[in-house]
């Protein structure tokens, strides 16, 4: 018994990746449409005017489609402030699940949290809501910079592959007309 303790909140708290991913694609895709980042519908992949003179329509069109499909580039810093406020709106979430978690797993056996309503209770009747957030801002400053880390290498990792793609798509199309 003792070695599935707060089983059932581990579950739960798995939940966080998700939240962080909606809210990390949210901003991300908030970030790519506003105003300020928006490349124009004029540019190429590299943030360079398209030639109207020299690019054919279809050229164009391809360009513009890719662009709205939300492929963009994100400076580094915009994808950190998407990551820290996705991380933080995911901790403060499942903080609760987290600590029931704890409480559950690291205290004796013999104490009242053994089950998830009690250890519920037990924390909202000493600590109140606050008890379900101790810990919250270390976790963030302990976790922070790792996020900020794995988001900037995934942004940068889909970047090159999707280049890569296009590359293959540009040199296939290439290859055909050839033929």
């Amino acid at each position: 018994r003792g070695f599935y303790r707060g089983l059932t909140p581990g579950i739960f708290s798995s939940i966080q990746g998700g939240v962080q991913f909606l809210v990390y694609e949210e901003c991300r895709h908030l970030a790519l449409t506003s105003s300020y980042w928006r490349r124009s519908e004029d540019d190429d992949d590299d943030g360079k005017k398209a030639n109207r003179h020299t690019d054919s329509e279809s050229e164009r069109k391809r360009k513009k489609r890719r662009h709205n499909k939300g492929h963009g580039y994100l400076p580094v810093p915009v994808t950190m402030a998407c990551t820290v406020a996705s991380k933080t709106v995911a901790m403060i979430a499942t903080s609760p699940i987290e600590v029931v978690k704890v409480r559950m797993r690291h205290v004796g056996a013999g104490s009242e949290y053994t089950t998830v309503l009690n250890s519920i209770k037990t924390i909202w009747l000493r600590e109140g809501l606050a008890g379900f957030y101790k810990g919250l801002g270390t976790n963030l400053i302990r976790l922070l910079p790792a996020q900020c880390t794995t988001f900037v290498v995934y942004e940068r990792v889909k970047e090159w592959v999707l280049q890569s793609q296009r590359y293959d798509d540009d040199a296939s199309a290439v290859r055909a007309v050839r033929r």
